[in-house]
């Protein structure tokens, strides 16, 4: 894949990642007394894991292609969009699968 833009618009550093989304589900425990709390759990689906923007867009619906972009960071902790160039095996999966979660296997 080819970044458009590879150094950091604010400080000029280099990229050093993408900003993902990893869906997961944080475990409740069972509510006492009408009040609910978390079970210091959660269940991650590493296999929806997508870039940031990506999600973002699909659900607003307001870019068509999303393989052309992406939000990426520098050590600094600066995000910006950057142009994505990507290889036709690595397109972007359909928003359908992005945003359906799998139910979590007791």
């Amino acid at each position: 894949m080819k970044l458009t833009i590879t150094k950091c618009p604010k400080c000029a550093d280099v990229v050093t990642g993408m900003v993902d989304l990893v869906p997961g589900n944080a475990n409740l425990d069972t509510p006492k007394r009408g009040e609910t709390d978390y079970a210091g759990e959660t269940d991650v689906d590493w296999d929806s894991q997508c870039n940031a923007l990506d999600f973002a867009v699909r659900i607003v619906g307001t870019v068509e292609n999303l393989n052309d972009f992406a939000l990426v960071q520098c050590y600094q902790g600066h995000i910006w969009i950057t142009g994505v160039k990507r290889p036709a095996e690595h397109s972007i999966r359909s928003a359908t699968e992005i945003i359906t979660l799998k139910p979590i296997q007791a």
